[in-house]
């Protein structure tokens, strides 16, 4: 689930960069972007882990940085 939800985001920003710019993404541009998301996946499994009813896996963390890093070698390839 982890994984899937991050590729998609990152996927999302793929379409919405060529929409809005129409031309290839600067991997410069998308390693930022793959930085912020995986900071957030961490951020949030942190928050859970504080919450009281939810739990912070390092699983999560992990398939959240996979989905991120497979889009990323997405971008970097093609």
């Amino acid at each position: 689930m982890h994984l899937s939800f991050y590729a998609v985001i990152g996927i999302g920003a793929i379409i919405d960069y060529f929409l809005t710019w129409n031309t290839k993404i600067p991997i410069s541009k998308f390693n930022k972007l793959a930085l912020c998301l995986i900071i957030f996946g961490v951020t949030i499994e942190i928050i859970q882990a504080f919450s009281g009813y939810r739990q912070g896996e390092f699983a999560d963390i992990v398939a959240n940085s996979l989905g991120i890093f497979l889009v990323w070698l997405f971008v970097k390839f093609f």
